[in-house]
């Protein structure tokens, strides 16, 4: 639990209640990004988050743009796909808020300063932005996401009369089959286990991603991978808990279908909640619009917040029938 609370102590942010003159919002291409200063940046913004460390999207995108206001007092990331010869920005995985990320008050002055410097050259944009971030009145193009958060600060006691009555009969399940709970499993254990159990269908290339981010996480001491045996000592569900910014965020997970019989995931989940309760770390579920997913952490106590998915598209209309043509050819 101590490693927890220091970790998860934010540095000072700059935020006050007057908001700096807005200055030039600059692109930079991936190799004219300052990374130091960049990092300094993301880890005294008052709405930081792991996902916009250099070294985490330098995993996720490795050739990454940014857009940068002033001296770093501002900045948001750009992930870059090339397809079709033309250049894209999207959501990576791994990687479920972005945005602007800033020690200045974020009002709808600033957020539109950076929407509006996105270059041209990005024909598509679609990113989630973090949920800190208001878009401005008059820009249409955007929809929502949707995650569930519960602040650690109250006792176990007050925290655990919150959980459902599903997942009451859940924990006590996982209680009879003996479930246990281990708070180191290697990196190889929880990539294999998902390799063998996959929520949804992923590329080596992704796993390679997500091994990376998971050991470079666990090395800096930035995480911590959770582990529940059944009765007979097998590893039958795992969790990965990336924690910066006083927010531990619910990576990546796994379960075998015998880990789901048993309730695994329920008594991993609420074992992490018992080892930080009264401390001032926020559980971020990465939440999920899926109504049985969602069911899932709301039934911890866990409440709703939605960060808006920036949604641009500048092709040109023939591109845009071609790739809709394509589209639904390839679905019939």
């Amino acid at each position: 639990m101590d490693l927890v609370r220091s970790l998860s102590k934010d540095k000072p942010s700059k935020l006050s209640g007057t908001l700096a003159d807005l200055s030039e919002v600059r692109y930079l291409r991936h190799h004219q990004v300052d990374n130091q200063k960049w990092d300094h940046c993301v880890a005294a913004s008052f709405n930081g988050l792991a996902y916009a460390f250099s070294w985490y999207l330098d995993a996720v995108s490795p050739e990454w743009d940014a857009l940068v206001e002033g001296d770093y007092e501002s900045v948001m990331p750009l992930p870059v796909e090339f397809s079709y010869g033309l250049h894209f920005s999207r959501q990576p995985l791994f990687c479920q808020q972005l945005g602007i990320f800033s020690t200045e008050v974020l009002n709808a002055e600033r957020v539109r300063h950076f929407l509006e410097a996105i270059p041209k050259r990005f024909r598509i944009v679609k990113l989630h932005l973090n949920n800190h971030v208001i878009v401005p009145g008059g820009w249409p193009e955007h929809d929502w996401g949707l995650t569930y958060k519960l602040d650690l600060i109250r006792p176990y006691g007050r925290l655990s009369a919150a959980y459902s009555s599903n997942l009451r009969r859940n924990l006590a399940r996982a209680e009879r089959e003996k479930v246990s709970v281990v708070r180191a499993i290697q990196v190889k254990d929880l990539i294999e286990l998902k390799r063998l159990h996959p929520k949804v269908a992923l590329k080596e290339a992704d796993y390679a991603t997500l091994s990376r981010l998971v050991a470079t996480a666990v090395n800096a001491k930035l995480g911590f991978i959770y582990g529940a045996f059944d009765a007979h000592n097998t590893l039958c569900a795992a969790v990965f808990f990336l924690v910066t910014h006083r927010h531990a965020i619910y990576l990546t997970s796994v379960s075998t279908p015998h880990g789901k019989e048993i309730g695994a995931m329920a008594k991993l989940i609420d074992q992490f909640i018992r080892d930080n309760a009264q401390t001032s770390l926020t559980l971020d579920f990465e939440g999920s619009k899926i109504e049985g997913v969602a069911r899932f952490f709301a039934s911890f106590g866990a409440s709703p917040y939605r960060f808006p998915i920036l949604d641009i598209n500048r092709l040109p209309w023939h591109v845009k029938l071609l790739l809709k043509l394509r589209s639904a050819w390839t679905r019939a």
